[in-house]
């Protein structure tokens, strides 16, 4: 939750600088190295690594989720 919170005002900068479909597109990959990384985990500490990058990629496409439902509705 800390790292989704902390990108989440990151969000709306890098989808004004790109595209909001490039940024979709990023933060998918981004979850999912973090998502390998933690299911290829050999100790807690890599684990944990894995967890915070995975919530890194979350926290942007939960925050352009929201961005683009508003571009819809506008």
């Amino acid at each position: 939750k800390i790292a989704a919170s902390s990108v989440t005002p990151l969000t709306g900068r890098l989808a004004a600088i790109f595209t909001p479909r490039l940024y979709v597109i990023f933060a998918s990959a981004i979850l999912a190295i973090g998502l390998f990384i933690t299911a290829a985990a050999s100790n807690l500490t890599i684990f944990l690594v894995g967890r915070a990058v995975a919530g890194i990629g979350s926290g942007g496409l939960m925050s352009i989720a929201i961005i683009l439902a508003v571009d819809l509705a506008s």
